[in-house]
């Protein structure tokens, strides 16, 4: 990490600090940093400048509870909060709290402090093999959606559902949280080749000329499942189809 010292009771916040980083190496802890700044969340910024406890201070006490986080994570490509949660056995409710984070888009780069894992529980991990089961539970939950009106920036069966909307519905439902956005979720799990696509994977499209614009869940034979703006609901199609064929751009696996 960058020594960003702006004086000697100061520090510049550089790219990937965050403040258990910061207060380890200046030996205190988060919450003294919070407090002296007068800080109302653990959210801070490149270029921000942090006021240093004098080096004889003692660090605010703090609850076993709320004991500074043992180590953190540097988001990879492919990351979401969730997949980050599972392998820290932590909930993505803890990683939001413990970095102060207001949703759960995150970016490559970016440092993440993992807390401790003590009366916190995973989030179930759909997976294959053994998972499968919850993979085709997620798919039929899916399944019982068809026909529910197409709305913009709907996310809910009551009322009506865009193609990000349904897609973050439906894994929301399995422990997955996603945002709502087409291109955003396009960030998250891992690429696949659209000819090793399997269920569950998430497809994505340009429509409109301007980037990922669209966004279904691959059902396998070519058949995916998805929020339908011109015919106005959740239906099926397929990737043979000459239409979803030529504006097909790239799958994600998550699951």
């Amino acid at each position: 990490m960058g020594v960003g010292r702006a004086e000697s009771a100061t520090y510049v916040v550089q790219p990937g600090d965050c403040l258990w980083s910061i207060a380890v190496a200046h030996g205190t802890t988060w919450q003294t940093l919070v407090k002296i700044n007068k800080l109302t969340s653990t959210t801070i910024y490149p270029g921000q400048v942090l006021v240093l406890p004098d080096s004889g201070a003692s660090p605010v006490p703090v609850s076993s509870s709320e004991a500074d986080p043992a180590t953190t994570h540097v988001v990879q490509p492919g990351d979401c909060l969730w997949n980050i949660a599972v392998k820290y056995g932590v909930t993505v409710q803890d990683l939001m709290e413990a970095n102060g984070l207001t949703s759960t888009i995150i970016y490559p780069g970016q440092v993440l402090a993992i807390p401790g894992s003590s009366g916190s529980q995973p989030a179930p991990a759909p997976s294959r093999g053994g998972g499968r089961v919850e993979v085709q539970r997620m798919l039929d939950y899916a399944a019982s959606l068809l026909g529910t009106r197409y709305r913009w920036a709907g996310e809910s069966p009551e009322t009506g559902f865009d193609c990000s909307g349904f897609v973050k519905h439906v894994f929301g439902r399995f422990g997955i949280y996603l945002p709502h956005s087409a291109d955003a979720q396009s960030y998250y799990g891992v690429p696949v080749s659209r000819y090793e696509l399997k269920p569950g994977d998430l497809l994505f499209f340009c429509t409109e000329g301007y980037g990922i614009d669209h966004v279904g869940i691959y059902l396998g034979d070519g058949r995916f499942i998805h929020a339908s703006s011109s015919r106005g609901c959740v239906r099926y199609n397929s990737l043979y189809e000459s239409y979803w064929s030529s504006h097909f751009v790239t799958a994600r696996r998550l699951i």
